[in-house]
């Protein structure tokens, strides 16, 4: 798609006659992908693995391709080129501040959500130090236990270098979150930082973000209060103001945008602290140093100005494509062998896309998730995170023990998460590939 020939790249800038001319036209309004298939290639697989990552939109991959183009010049130089690709990141910032309700210059890019979770955690060590009188005091952080591994594993680092002590807050079996009391109860006078997901990319439980926040600041203001909203943009509304949070994590491949993100820090630099962690031409107002990636981020803008125009839609869409999934699989299966795992007991609220469903029998043979996705030739989906893949082919996954689901059913689970092009037809040939799968595994007719 990128011409990186050096020929034919200047025959494409000479043809689109952008030479000496600046790339002053407004942005083209975006309106929402119609549902047809979800296929990838050519219709040969049903991809419902939209928590791992998001295929781009065809707008974000236009607007992506237009301004590789024509915004091949450097943001930081003074020429008009230069000035017109500032324009495009200055645009992309603003549309994803109206999707976050936020001032832009709340905002800095930065190439995903593991370099906008490390940075959070760096910056609040580095500010707690910045503040103490005693060196022998150490900034205590809370978090909660089924929080990506962005998170746990800088916090396991500075917690071995004995930088950080750690609150790792157990989930509520009846809920699937964390409430606002046990948070509460677990703040101490060091407390610097409380670090929390939004919603769950395996059970799709929504987190009490605005409630817990609120109630951390009421009791103790300066401790820092962060989000991880990697899965739910594109999925529910978000206001950081509603929230209460100093810190949100933006991921654009989990809503059709390229593969980057940002970092809102809530008065950058003033309200807020944040420490740079790359140094050089002082890029993103000094904070993160790097000549921008003017594509990706006009890509990053451009999925955004689509939830801002289609969110309901959306939202909506994926409601009906995840309801319809659910009666398919209980109009197939017998209803003993069916488990909902992210259906609990208090009503926690759920991310409108995800389901989780176990399929187990005490008189079925053994199998894992795992086995039933590797005899379905077209459907593509998960047994939890991607980026645990690798320890979740023969072990249950963490995330759903912590839950409170049964070993044996945690085992034998399958992620499904539903995207904007999801169709019930593809719900039907998935449902039955699903059935079919699992009367293999188990050895069992149904």
């Amino acid at each position: 798609i990128l011409l990186l020939n050096r020929d034919r790249f200047s025959t494409c800038i000479y043809r689109s006659n952008l030479i000496g001319q600046p790339h002053t036209k407004a942005p083209e309004k975006m309106t929402s992908d119609k549902p047809t298939s979800s296929g990838l290639i050519n219709g040969d697989f049903i991809y419902l693995d939209n928590n791992a990552t998001t295929p781009l939109a065809p707008q974000v991959l236009q607007a992506l391709n237009r301004s590789a183009v024509s915004a091949f010049a450097n943001p930081s130089s003074s020429s008009i080129l230069g000035k017109s690709a500032k324009k495009l990141i200055a645009d992309s910032r603003a549309e994803l501040a109206t999707l976050l309700n936020c001032r832009p210059c709340d905002l800095v890019f930065t190439s995903g959500g593991t370099e906008s979770n490390n940075w959070v955690i760096y910056s609040a060590i580095r500010y707690f130090n910045s503040l103490k009188n005693d060196s022998s005091k150490i900034p205590h952080i809370i978090t909660c236990t089924i929080e990506h591994d962005s998170i746990l594993e800088p916090l396991r680092k500075f917690e071995a270098e004995g930088q950080v002590k750690v609150t790792y807050l157990p989930v509520e079996k009846h809920s699937g979150t964390v409430s606002a009391t046990v948070v509460e109860n677990a703040l101490q006078d060091d407390t610097i930082l409380v670090t929390l997901m939004l919603a769950n990319n395996e059970t799709g439980a929504i987190f009490p973000i605005a409630k817990i926040m609120k109630t951390v600041k009421s009791k103790k203001r300066n401790v820092l209060c962060h989000a991880d909203a990697a899965q739910a943009i594109g999925k529910i509304s978000i206001d950081v103001e509603e929230l209460c949070v100093d810190y949100l994590t933006i991921v654009g491949h989990k809503f059709y945008g390229p593969r980057a993100g940002a970092l809102y820090a809530r008065g950058l630099g003033v309200e807020t602290p944040l420490s740079p962690i790359f140094f050089g031409g002082g890029q993103e107002r000094g904070f993160r140093a790097g000549t921008e990636n003017t594509p990706v981020i006009v890509g990053l803008g451009a999925a955004a100005r689509l939830i801002n125009a289609n969110l309901f839609d959306y939202s909506s869409h994926m409601l009906q494509m995840k309801t319809f999934f659910v009666e398919q699989l209980k109009a197939r299966f017998p209803e003993d062998c069916l488990h909902f795992n992210n259906v609990f007991r208090d009503g926690t609220p759920v991310l409108p896309n995800t389901l989780s469903v176990g399929f187990y029998s005490k008189d079925w043979k053994f199998f894992t998730g795992s086995a039933i996705l590797n005899n379905m030739a077209k459907v593509v989906a998960s047994v939890g995170a991607a980026c645990n893949s690798s320890s979740s082919q023969t072990k249950p996954s963490k995330v759903l023990l912590e839950c409170g689901i049964d070993y044996d059913v945690a085992l034998r689970s399958i992620r499904i998460s539903v995207g904007r092009q999801t169709t019930k037809e593809e719900i039907v040939e998935a449902v039955t590939q699903l059935y079919n799968s699992v009367c293999m595994v188990a050895e069992v007719k149904l």
